[in-house]
C-alpha cells in the first residue's frame, strides 16, 4: 500500500512466487514506476498486480477487489511512507476500510511519526519541515506517542506491537541478527 518505487516484488521474485502481490499506489506514480522498472528489471512478475488508488478519494478495499483481491483470505498489508502525507480523516478512513474488509488474522504494518514537526521541535526538524513543504509534500499527520493503541482501536484494529525509529538496546536484540 503506497508502494511508490518499492521493488520487493521484483527483488524477492523467487521468495514470493507463490504469493499474490498487490502494489497499491497513486496511478500516475505507478505508471512512471512501471515504465522505469521495466527498463531495469524487465517484465513484472506474474504474481504482481498493480492497483491504482488515491487514498484521499477512493477506498483501497474497493479497488483491490476490482483487481482480484480476496477479502476472505488472510492478508499481510504493508503501508510505508504514506500516513504522514494524508489528513487524519483519510488515515482513519483507510484503517476503517481495511479493518472492515480484511479477513480475521490479517495484519498491517505501517509507519507514522509523532507530532515533532508541528511545530518543529528543533532547528534540524524545522529545516526538514521546510524542505518537505518546498517539495509540495509536507507532513501533516502524526499519532502522539502513547496514543497508537487508542487511535487504531477507533478503526477496529488491535495494536499488537510498536517499535520506535529510535532503536533501543531491546529493539536491537529483537530485530538485529548477529552471526
Amino acid at each position: 500500500l503506497g508502494a511508490g518505487f518499492d521493488s520487493r516484488a521484483y527483488r524477492l521474485r523467487q521468495m514470493l512466487k507463490d504469493t499474490r502481490v498487490f502494489e497499491v499506489d497513486f496511478g500516475p506514480t505507478q505508471e512512471y514506476k512501471r515504465r522505469r522498472i521495466a527498463e531495469v528489471a524487465g517484465p513484472a512478475p506474474s504474481n504482481l498486480t498493480y492497483v491504482a488508488v488515491d487514498f484521499t478519494k477512493q477506498k483501497a478495499s474497493t479497488e483491490l477487489k476490482r483487481k482480484g483481491y480476496k477479502s476472505d483470505q488472510q492478508t499481510f498489508f504493508l503501508w510505508e511512507g504514506v500516513s504522514m502525507y494524508l489528513a487524519e480523516a483519510n488515515v482513519r478512513d483507510f484503517f476503517g476500510d481495511i479493518s472492515s474488509h480484511a479477513s480475521v488474522g490479517s495484519e498491517i504494518v505501517f509507519d507514522h511519526f509523532n507530532p515533532f514537526f508541528d511545530p518543529p521541535n528543533n532547528e534540524a526538524n524545522a529545516r526538514l519541515v521546510a524542505m518537505l513543504k518546498s517539495w509540495g509534500e509536507p507532513w501533516i499527520f502524526a499519532i502522539p506517542d502513547g496514543k497508537e493503541k487508542e487511535f487504531l482501536a477507533a478503526s477496529g484494529l488491535t495494536l499488537t506491537g510498536h517499535t520506535s525509529m529510535l532503536v533501543t538496546s531491546a529493539d536491537a536484540r529483537r530485530y538485529i541478527v548477529r552471526q
